[in-house]
């Protein structure tokens, strides 16, 4: 690392590093771990991006219909049931959110629910036959003393240019995140001051929880964690009303656990010395769990298997790249060079945690090509 990489490192703590054009933004902010504070967050998160938010929530067809769904009074009892729920256990961010809706200008109804977007899709019911298909891709790769994880965040067409990279610190932990415009850190990556870090994944169940809480809650919380084991405690003891895929991680004892939730259950598959790498993308495989068909992540996962298992960062990023099958590939081109893609999903960046020399990065377009845009210490 170069000193003035390495002195931008030391000046943000848990740091980033960005040259050429940035994979998003860099959003920084120090707050008290109050009520106050944590409003005070998403309101200058929704202050920041007040345009983009606007323009994301406007071309979100699935808030668009949900909306329509509660304000027309079919939904207005899952809206309240999940609303109570979480003032009841997440009262902060439930305030980060009233923050982001006065910072954007936008209703906190809107807000509320597209952060659990997923989770009303589950019970209206002009969703019933949605489209199902799901975002991201993951590999876990332990090579002797190489231990890393590469992580495809892809996501539809309104998720485009509307993300950034949040460096934050509350009280009682520092964080860094890929996030959202107008949601909760995180429904990416993430990592902490408590040496904790993970990437998520969407899961497809085929019906839901209404006594558990939302994907975006529990990840938020998530980067609280000051420890591992508190961590696998928020990850596994949290009600879900979907589920999730997380693969965490112990940043300095490299420990690499693949964990999958289903309401109130969860499997886990710890990838531990001498196992061969482990792929995930966007279908339950631990878990016999009823799951919506998914075929784009189908498609992912034959093609993975079909694959070299990756032994380096440069194979594991072929696979992360691969686009052999046009219409469902794993990695998912811009709206410029779609080459037959069907999905409608577009990756937005791949992730690179590297625990061997605990850093992160980030690349921009196939991550074949290695065209870095951000690079982070994982250690505060």
């Amino acid at each position: 690392m170069s000193l003035c990489r390495a002195a931008l490192v030391a000046a943000l703590g848990l740091a980033v590093y960005v040259e050429g054009y940035p994979a998003a933004p860099v959003f920084n902010g120090v707050y008290n771990d109050t009520m106050q504070g944590h409003f005070q967050f998403g309101k200058d998160m929704g202050s920041r991006f007040n345009a983009q938010i606007q323009k994301r929530y406007a071309s979100e067809t699935g808030l668009i219909r949900v909306e329509q769904w509660v304000k027309a009074g079919g939904g207005q009892h899952v809206y309240d049931t999940f609303l109570q729920n979480h003032q009841r256990e997440y009262p902060e961010y439930v305030e980060e959110l009233k923050g982001i809706a006065e910072g954007s200008q936008m209703p906190f109804e809107s807000v509320f629910m597209m952060n659990l977007i997923q989770e009303f899709e589950l019970y209206a019911p002009q969703n019933a036959s949605r489209a199902t298909t799901d975002q991201c891709s993951d590999y876990i790769v332990r090579n002797g003393d190489h231990v890393f994880v590469v992580h495809n965040e892809d996501s539809g067409g309104s998720d485009l240019e509307h993300t950034f990279i949040a460096n934050v610190s509350f009280t009682t932990t520092k964080w860094v995140a890929l996030v959202y415009m107008g949601d909760l850190p995180t429904g990416a990556f993430g990592y902490n001051s408590g040496n904790v870090a993970f990437t998520l994944n969407k899961v497809p169940p085929s019906e839901g929880y209404m006594g558990g809480f939302g994907r975006g809650f529990v990840s938020r919380e998530l980067l609280t964690a000051t420890t591992y084991d508190k961590a696998f405690e928020i990850v596994t003891g949290r009600p879900m009303i979907a589920g999730h895929n997380y693969q965490l991680m112990d940043i300095k004892s490299k420990r690499t656990v693949d964990i999958e939730t289903y309401h109130t259950e969860y499997k886990q598959k710890e990838v531990a010395a001498g196992d061969p790498p482990h792929f995930h993308a966007n279908t339950y495989i631990l878990g016999d769990w009823p799951q919506l068909t998914d075929w784009g992540s189908i498609a992912r996962d034959v093609r993975a298997a079909q694959l070299p298992p990756p032994t380096n960062l440069q194979e594991a990023l072929a696979v992360l790249g691969d686009q052999y099958n046009a219409s469902y590939p794993i990695f998912h081109g811009p709206p410029d060079a779609r080459n037959g893609d069907v999905t409608g999903l577009y990756t937005l960046t791949t992730a690179y945690f590297d625990l061997s020399n605990f850093t992160i990065t980030l690349y921009t377009g196939n991550p074949k090509q290695l065209d870095v845009v951000f690079f982070g210490s994982l250690l505060d």
